[in-house]
């Protein structure tokens, strides 16, 4: 579907190439991808607003800010 639109491939391409790299290591076993809970994602301090709860917890976990 995305190949059939040139404009739109060209910005996805980089998804398939990202996928493809991901994929060849995982099957060689060399790196292992863990699910991990979006309440521990410490990211998301950086690009969400938060409540204050989770906010204070991943400013410790950073170790910035007061605490």
């Amino acid at each position: 579907m995305l190949m059939q639109n040139p404009a739109t491939h060209s910005h996805n391409k980089h998804i398939d190439v990202q996928h493809h790299f991901i994929c060849e290591h995982v099957a060689n076993k060399e790196i292992d991808l863990q699910y991990c809970s979006t309440k521990d994602m410490l990211a998301d301090i950086f690009t969400k607003q938060l409540p204050c709860d989770s906010f204070e917890k991943f400013q410790i976990a950073l170790r910035v800010g007061e605490y």
